[in-house]
């Protein structure tokens, strides 16, 4: 598969937002009119982020280098804009009071969650524990969700 015309379904479309768009649109008519099971189209699509994430991983540095024989900082290839930048990634571990603060952080986080619990737990009118308010029963929504292990 060295020629354009020999790739994959998968990257056998034009990237730009009008053609994204149009993939959208048609797979939500067919998917409507009932041509397509949607259950079907969860695993491929659930399937497909996989092999995206995945080929975009492993290639990464096949596409650094590819951009890099660019000499302007941002291109144009099929409709879309490609503008290089660096990414900084900053290691603090070796600073005591960043330690201090990211531990703070993260008991401040561990409170938060147990009070969001305890709040989930009120039923009607009840008394805070900790500061003797009356609260009262928190709203929630709800909505049907589901899991894809592959």
């Amino acid at each position: 598969m060295n020629k354009q015309n020999d790739l994959p379904v998968l990257l056998a479309f034009l990237p730009d937002k009008i053609h994204q768009q149009e993939i959208v649109d048609e797979v939500m008519i067919q998917l409507h009119d009932g041509n397509i099971n949607p259950i079907d189209v969860e695993l491929k699509l659930k399937a497909l982020v996989n092999i995206c994430k995945s080929i975009l991983d492993n290639a990464h540095e096949l596409i650094c280098n590819e951009i890099d024989k660019y000499t302007e900082k941002t291109i144009s290839i099929m409709g879309v804009e490609i503008t290089k930048r660096t990414i900084r990634e900053y290691d603090y571990e070796s600073d005591r009071v960043w330690r201090d603060l990211k531990a703070i952080e993260k008991n401040d986080a561990e409170k938060r969650k147990a009070r969001e619990k305890f709040l989930q737990s009120v039923k009607g009118e009840g008394l805070d524990p900790e500061t003797g308010e009356i609260i009262n029963e928190i709203t929630h929504t709800e909505k049907p969700s589901w899991a894809v292990k592959f």
